[in-house]
């Protein structure tokens, strides 16, 4: 079917929509919206060249409805690395801090549900790990979990 099942990864970057920049829009304030991070959008729109430059009217791909729904899926994977943001030995927070930024827009929807967790140190933990990511300009290789 259309569905994203065996091989999905390799279709990940296939399951796109158009999206038009508004004003005021940034690639990371996007990123976040679809629940991805800035070098997932930067894998599916080769001709953003410095993601700190984007214009208003400017057409980019962000993930379909598919896309977000598989990554939210798989996501679900990380919460025990998510839970150790609270942890509390600081090394166990900060080994968690370093996997996160690594796992990158695998991590983005987990993160964002962490932003209101009601553990404070989850909470800036999973805030100063989404900044981080947001931050890299590395385009992925690949788009696979």
């Amino acid at each position: 079917g259309s569905g994203l099942d065996n091989g999905a990864e390799m279709k990940l970057i296939e399951c796109t929509e158009n999206y038009s920049i508004n004003v005021g829009d940034t690639l990371a304030a996007v990123a976040l919206e679809y629940g991805v991070s800035v070098s997932y959008l930067l894998l599916l729109n080769n001709s953003i060249n410095n993601p700190g430059v984007i214009y208003a009217g400017q057409r980019i791909q962000v993930p379909d409805k598919r896309a977000r729904a598989y990554i939210n899926r798989r996501s679900i994977e990380l919460k025990p690395l998510v839970k150790k943001l609270g942890a509390q030995k600081s090394r166990q927070r900060i080994d968690a801090v370093k996997q996160l930024i690594v796992k990158d827009w695998r991590a983005v929807p987990l993160l964002r549900q962490a932003l209101k967790h009601k553990d404070p140190e989850i909470r800036e933990n999973a805030r100063e790990v989404l900044r981080t990511i947001h931050k890299s300009r590395q385009r992925p290789e690949n788009l696979k979990f």
